[in-house]
């Protein structure tokens, strides 16, 4: 243990005097939904939107690594028939660390890929409401998330940038009964600040 001491300290004493930095992100596209037998229900739920927070430290000034908190904003379908009403809605959240690599066009403008991989947990709710009630059930799901990006970011001055671009995930939400949304592709925008 204590030979190790020595080379911890060579790998973290870089990111104390590293510049750290946070933002959000709003993103917003579709995921592959399976599972389902409506195309009513399916086009609706395959929308996805999400926010994000993030904050980090520039290891160089290359490279960054992160800590996210995200949350899906919830995609919701309804569809009547007479007296029965059934809904469905998708929400899920997940945490978790992302690496960056920058590329640097000019003074201002540069490019960005990266990836993440976190912890997801999904919650689908089904409701099915007719003339004696409405029964609830709530399905669960949790696991890794990961994703891939890339995109561009502009820099407004040495502490303020807008980046925006595109992620495609590699990450499964599987239900019973063979509901499953997967592969979400997003595009997002975010501005950050780097102190």
């Amino acid at each position: 243990m204590k030979k190790l001491a020595p080379l911890a300290l060579l790998i973290l004493a870089p990111t104390v005097y590293a510049s750290s930095y946070m933002g959000m992100e709003f993103g917003a596209g579709s995921a592959d939904v399976s599972g389902l037998d409506s195309s009513d229900f399916k086009s609706d739920l395959e929308d996805r939107g999400t926010v994000k927070l993030y904050g980090g430290k520039y290891i160089t000034d290359s490279v960054r690594a992160y800590g996210y908190w995200q949350s899906g904003a919830s995609s919701k379908s309804t569809v009547k028939a007479g007296d029965e009403e059934l809904s469905l809605e998708n929400t899920d959240y997940q945490f978790g660390m992302g690496l960056d690599y920058i590329h640097e066009f000019t003074d201002n403008l540069y490019g960005i890929a990266g990836g993440t991989l976190g912890y997801q947990r999904s919650k689908l709710e089904i409701k099915d409401k007719d003339a004696l009630g409405t029964d609830n059930y709530n399905l669960r799901d949790s696991g890794l998330a990961s994703d891939v990006n890339l995109g561009l970011g502009y820099r407004f001055n040495s502490g303020i940038a807008l980046e925006g671009g595109h992620k495609y995930g590699l990450t499964k939400q599987k239900y019973a009964e063979g509901i499953s949304f997967k592969n979400p592709s997003v595009f997002y925008l975010d501005v950050n600040y780097k102190f």
